[in-house]
């Protein structure tokens, strides 16, 4: 079993207002990490409180910025907005994905192109954010 003390470090999740991101952060929190969190919700949306919400229940802080991971100048807020406000970034999480097809047999190139953004060219590119 790896043991890493995760006690106040600064996670940076991508994709964090459902799913595996969700989870991601809430394990985080709960190993005494505090989280900056990015999706496309607003900070209004539930899933976006829940995310705080599951923070607080550990009692650890979270940051979420609204971030469109295909571009740039929002990564670099993310970014920016984490190291202010926690000093440092140690470990990210590039989870965001979607599937804007699901279900369908047909889909049109711009929901192609968007997916292929999202979800490949992004991890491919290994562009460093930070």
């Amino acid at each position: 079993m790896l043991n890493i003390d995760l006690k106040n470090k600064v996670v940076l999740v991508t994709g964090v207002t459902s799913g595996i991101g969700a989870g991601i952060a809430a394990i985080f929190s709960q190993a005494g990490s505090v989280v900056s969190g990015c999706g496309r919700r607003e900070e209004s949306h539930t899933d976006v409180q829940n995310f705080h919400g599951k923070g607080a229940e550990y009692g650890r802080a979270t940051l979420y910025t609204q971030t469109d991971v295909t571009n740039d100048d929002d990564l670099k807020n993310l970014v920016n907005r984490t190291v202010d406000k926690f000093g440092k970034i140690d470990f990210l999480i590039s989870n965001a994905g979607a599937n804007s097809f699901q279900g369908s047999k047909e889909c049109s190139d711009r929901d192609f192109d968007k997916n292929l953004n999202l979800n490949l060219r992004i991890a491919l590119e290994n562009k460093p954010i930070m």
